[in-house]
């Protein structure tokens, strides 16, 4: 079983040895080092949400809520509104033909409900479209990015969630019995 958490210090090397596995082996973002390891430039900024099974981390985003985002750094204007973005996500291959990115995208959006943004804005990648629109991101400017690595800017509403193909598995669990008034805090506004 995955347990999604927010991250603490203790699991910091583990997401960094992710990011390196993802970002600098798979998708070539980076350059190699001898450590394995990949250190995010806005590390001191981020709050890192993760998925792990028996103590290993198998999955990972961060979360950055400071501008510039890095996306304004690669010349995309944000739409207007308050944002937070998702630096990096990283899901273990043996664990992405499963529920893992949506249990991670349950956490990251109750972080962002909590944080009560307007939404969520991410550079997905250009091979997993699919996988993002069907939790309802949405393009907002043309991809960018070297051929090997090309990503398009999406963002993510509120009403633009629950309108999406996920928004029923994914809406906060209520473990009440029977029918109850749920907070307008979840609903479609």
């Amino acid at each position: 079983m995955i347990v999604y958490r927010k991250a603490g210090i203790s699991d910091f090397d583990a997401i960094h040895r992710l990011n390196y596995e993802t970002f600098v082996e798979e998708i070539p973002q980076h350059p190699p080092n001898p450590e394995r390891r990949l250190v995010d430039r806005f590390h001191g900024q981020n709050t890192y949400w993760i998925g792990e099974v028996d103590g290993e981390v198998v999955a990972m985003c961060a979360l950055r809520g400071e501008k510039p985002f890095s996306l304004e750094q690669k010349g995309v204007r944000i739409p207007d509104g308050d944002w937070i973005e998702i630096r990096l996500l990283a899901v273990k291959s043996a664990y992405r033909r499963n529920r893992t990115f949506a249990g991670l995208m349950r956490a990251v959006i109750k972080d962002a409900t909590d944080r009560e943004v307007d939404g969520i804005v991410i550079s997905g990648t250009t091979r997993e479209q699919v996988l993002y629109h069907r939790f309802g991101f949405i393009p907002f400017a043309d991809p960018i990015g070297p051929e090997e690595a090309r990503y398009v800017p999406m963002m993510l509403t509120r009403s633009a969630f629950y309108e999406s193909k996920s928004a029923s598995t994914l809406r906060p669990i209520s473990f009440l019995a029977g029918p109850v008034e749920c907070s307008n805090r979840f609903s479609n506004n």
